[in-house]
């Protein structure tokens, strides 16, 4: 099972990467990728860091919508949250995490013996 928090700090890691390949016309500029819209067309209202603790954190100044890459994926490619999940996984290499098993060592009984 993948980790929704898992993913969110992989695509925050990659926003300049995901920004260019949501939107291939996008600008960096100051530190944040501008768009128009969650559409891809030309302008400057949509915002998106790409450094610090707010990578990947977007704006869109003239709708109002915000939110993260998740949100911004599930905006720009019409999917709902499992789709941009798997989107993500998908671009990014990032691998379920199968549920670990312990496994007992085989070890020999050890017997108190009278002395």
């Amino acid at each position: 099972m993948i980790d929704i928090k898992d993913v969110k700090s992989v695509l925050a890691a990659n926003a300049t990467s995901v920004c260019h390949k949501l939107f291939p016309s996008g600008k960096v500029e100051s530190g944040c990728f501008k768009i128009g819209d969650v559409h891809g067309e030309a302008g400057r209202s949509l915002s998106v860091q790409l450094h610090g603790d707010t990578a990947g954190a977007w704006t869109d100044f003239e709708s109002g919508k915000f939110g993260d890459l998740l949100d911004l994926i599930c905006e720009s490619q019409s999917l709902d949250l499992k789709g941009a999940m798997d989107w993500a996984t998908q671009q990014y290499g990032i691998r379920t995490q199968a549920p670990t098993q312990k496994i007992k060592a085989a070890g020999k009984k050890k017997y108190n013996t009278p002395k």
